[in-house]
């Protein structure tokens, strides 16, 4: 951690010390390559397992690198086998008479490849010292839950819905780790600043009212590995969005009017060595001193139906190549890629569409020089004359 001090970069975490992935991602890359179905045809395999056996004795579980035993993998959303939820490679192997790397293959063949995984790799201590550094701020990186409805299923990571009341109740409250002050402070206006949200994560005139209204003696996290589908406690607990209650009591209002949070919503910021801010100014290096609310110019909108000029040099090129009449005419040019083109560009590809201002990138392929979909492609259009996209 010192050396991480030193550092002018910040992090977001969340306060647990298991980690979740798909149960593939921890299989080297080579297994991976060219998508799940490829994946799945090596698994199959009896010399891919051996090598997987080979790699992973040497050099761990891809990024995860080495785990004291499979016990610390755990079935967390399983799509085509929700009875395994909660169990782990381990257990599964003992009960399959198998050996763990045999069961992972396996499993995933029968999920087809969807099965994620909790994965305990952090210690508590390295969780403390990550939620008590104010280099590091609170973040769930949760996806879309609920108690019902399609996301309920599988046991998921309890951070989706745990991550703030424990850093609250938990590390500032019953730990005293951090200043409750400090805690709120890592996930709202720290946290904006971050993300140069200059309209949120204070409580100011003219700031978006996105408040959380709780009680610190009764904020605590319920969800756990074993049953993550629980809201924290708290039954006087109000949420409000943009200036509209969401959440009154614990209860959800049925009201919607969260908004999205993109390049459209962010605003520059001021000096930070004058905004007061507990991080090192260095930190926000690049800002500059500028206005808050300052936004760049948008770009002028080409009326529809004109093309910009490297556009129309894409699509003379296409014609010349391929001849006036399999790229077309007007607004519309090189938007359909006509028989000839495709044998052009390799009999076994399945291209069938290109937008005109990716029409270069068609080029590129029929000229060899593309790996991979171009921009405006469906990615499985060019799998076939990429081999393994």
């Amino acid at each position: 951690m010192p050396a991480a001090r030193a550092s002018t970069s910040i992090c977001d975490a969340y306060p647990y010390t298991a980690g979740s992935n798909p149960l593939k991602n921890l299989l080297p890359q080579w297994v991976q390559a060219g998508g799940v179905a490829k994946m799945l045809e090596r698994l199959a395999l009896a010399p891919t397992r051996e090598r997987m056996r080979r790699d992973i004795a040497r050099d761990g579980l891809n990024n995860w690198g080495r785990l004291p035993s499979w016990d610390c993998v755990q079935i967390s959303v399983s799509p085509h086998l929700p009875q395994y939820a909660g169990r782990t490679i381990a257990q599964l192997a003992a009960e399959r008479g198998q050996d763990p790397i045999d069961t992972v293959c396996d499993y995933l063949a029968e999920d087809l490849g969807a099965t994620r995984v909790l994965v305990t790799s952090v210690s508590e201590d390295d969780v403390r010292e990550i939620v008590r550094s104010p280099q590091a701020l609170v973040g769930s990186d949760g996806n879309c839950v609920a108690t019902y409805g399609t996301v309920s299923q599988g046991m998921p990571h309890p951070r989706f819905y745990g991550t703030f009341p424990r850093v609250i109740g938990h590390y500032a409250g019953e730990l005293g780790l951090l200043p409750l002050a400090a805690a709120i402070h890592k996930m709202t206006g720290a946290t904006a600043r971050a993300l140069r949200f200059a309209d949120r994560g204070t409580l100011k005139q003219g700031a978006r009212a996105d408040i959380a209204i709780f009680d610190p003696a009764d904020f605590k996290d319920r969800a756990t590995y074993a049953d993550p589908h629980q809201y924290p406690s708290g039954e006087r607990t109000t949420v409000v969005v943009n200036g509209t209650v969401v959440v009154e009591n614990a209860v959800h209002t049925g009201a919607l009017p969260g908004k999205c949070c993109g390049a459209h919503a962010t605003a520059r910021f001021p000096d930070a060595r004058s905004a007061g801010h507990p991080l090192p100014p260095d930190r926000y290096r690049g800002f500059g001193p500028r206005l808050a609310g300052r936004r760049r110019p948008s770009r002028p909108r080409r009326p529809a139906g004109e093309r910009s000029k490297a556009a129309e040099q894409a699509v003379d090129r296409l014609r010349a190549k391929f001849g006036r009449d399999a790229v077309g005419e007007g607004p519309r040019a090189g938007r359909r890629v006509t028989p000839a083109t495709r044998e052009a560009t390799d009999s076994k590809s399945k291209i069938v569409a290109a937008a005109p201002h990716f029409a270069e990138s068609v080029l590129g392929l029929a000229e060899g020089k593309t790996r991979g979909a171009p921009c405006g492609l469906p990615a499985d259009s060019v799998a076939e004359s990429n081999h393994e996209s």
